[in-house]
C-alpha cells in the first residue's frame, strides 16, 4: 500500500502543478486558433475582393485590346488605300514627265530646224 500512497501523492502533485498549466496552454491554443480562423476569414475576403478587381482589370484590358485591334485594322486599311492613291499619283507624274520630255524634245527639234533656216 505504500506504493499506492506514493502513486496517489505523485498523481495529486501532477494534477495540482501540471494540469492547470496544461489547461492554460489549451486555452491559449484555442484563442490562437480563433485568431487564426478570424485571419483566414479576413484573408479569404480580401483574396475574393482582389480576384474581383483582377477580373475587372482583365475585362478592361480585353476591351482596350479589342478597341486597339479595331483601330489598327482601320489604319491598315487607310494606309493600303493611301498606297493605292500614291501609286496612281506616281504613275500620273511619270506620264506627265514623259509627256514633258517628248514636248521638250519636239521643241528642241523645232528650234534646231528654225536655227538651220
Amino acid at each position: 500500500m505504500g506504493w499506492f500512497n506514493v502513486y496517489g501523492s505523485f498523481r495529486q502533485i501532477i494534477q495540482d502543478l501540471i494540469a492547470p498549466s496544461l489547461e492554460a496552454i489549451q486555452g491559449k491554443l484555442e484563442a490562437i486558433n480563433s485568431k487564426v480562423d478570424a485571419l483566414n476569414v479576413k484573408f479569404d475576403a480580401r483574396i475574393e475582393a482582389l480576384d474581383a478587381k483582377i477580373e475587372a482589370l482583365d475585362a478592361k484590358i480585353e476591351s482596350t485590346r479589342s478597341s486597339l485591334d479595331a483601330k489598327i485594322e482601320s489604319l491598315r486599311a487607310e494606309v493600303h488605300g493611301l498606297r493605292g492613291e500614291f501609286q496612281e499619283l506616281r504613275l500620273d507624274v511619270r506620264q506627265k514627265w514623259e509627256q514633258s520630255l517628248e514636248v521638250h524634245e519636239r521643241l528642241a527639234a523645232v528650234e534646231a530646224k528654225l536655227e538651220i533656216r
